[in-house]
């Protein structure tokens, strides 16, 4: 068995942001089998989207529009699963509304290798452009290992010396209100704990767990009040679910969409409001 050292500890326990104390007052309540997280949402790019607003990632002033939208719904925080390490004339537009609402943003883990010490993953950071980096709440690593990766969740990294946690990770401390931590070999949300394989991946059988229906990212930009109700208190993830989305293939053959496999993971992990195990 590969033994935690201090580094891999750190991977595993980096705290939160400073605000995720006060994100939640209280263990959210069960989530029952079967059904999609209550803390959880999505909007996904659909072709319609890409025929409306063009090539993706858009503009970054459409993604500003609607992080509005989801600021005036009244959401807890906002995911972009979306690279933004290219610098573009509407930069300040996003970032000025990413100030207003705590927004994470992912970072590209590049020239990736498996350490050595305690087989974690290595690299370079492509992170966003520095001034969305600087109004965003945090950034997540969005990179995962895609040999052996049913039921496993990548935690973090390493960039240099420097542990940096994966998004996923992030999505579900931000939907439980609470920071993950290492408890010997394994990894503690909430309640729920969660073995780590010998890569220091949580194994959590996520494969078959439902995905909330995702709103499209048209509609969610369009902003109609009755519509936008649902996203009241909720963790949004924006992501990415067109015909020519990238996949994942599954254990059984199934290749299904990456964002897809995101949220079903970030499900799995944030199921941290049920009863402990007796």
């Amino acid at each position: 068995m590969t033994r935690t050292t201090p580094l891999r500890a750190a991977v595993v326990a980096a705290c939160a942001c400073a605000w995720l104390a006060s994100a939640a007052a209280a263990v959210p309540p069960p989530v029952a089998a079967g059904t999609p997280s209550p803390r959880l949402e999505f909007v996904a790019v659909r072709d319609a989207d890409l025929q409306r607003f063009g090539k993706f990632p858009f503009d970054r002033k459409v993604l500003a529009g609607v992080v509005h939208q989801l600021r005036l719904a009244g959401a807890q925080a906002v995911v972009l699963k979306v690279f933004l390490d290219q610098p573009t004339a509407s930069d300040e537009a996003l970032a000025a509304e990413i100030r207003q609402m705590p927004t994470w943003l992912q970072s590209a883990l590049v020239r990736v290798h498996t350490r050595p010490e305690d087989q974690l993953l290595e690299g370079d950071e492509n992170a966003p452009v520095p001034v969305l980096r600087t109004a965003a709440a945090g950034t997540g690593m969005a990179n995962a290992r895609l040999v052996d990766t049913q039921d496993r969740i990548e935690l973090g990294a390493f960039v240099g010396d420097r542990p940096v946690r994966s998004l996923v990770r992030a999505t579900a401390e931000l939907a439980t209100g609470q920071s993950a931590t290492l408890v010997g070999r394994s990894l503690a949300l909430g309640h729920e704990t969660w073995p780590l394989d010998e890569q220091g991946r949580a194994q959590c059988a996520y494969g078959q767990l439902p995905v909330v229906e995702p709103m499209s990212f048209g509609a969610a930009l369009d902003g109609d009040a009755a519509a936008l109700r649902r996203f009241k208190g909720k963790v949004v993830v924006v992501g990415y679910l067109a015909s020519d989305s990238p996949t994942v293939t599954t254990a059984a053959g199934e290749r299904v969409p990456a964002h897809r496999v995101f949220m079903q993971q970030a499900e799995c992990l944030s199921r941290a409001g049920q009863a402990p195990k007796k």
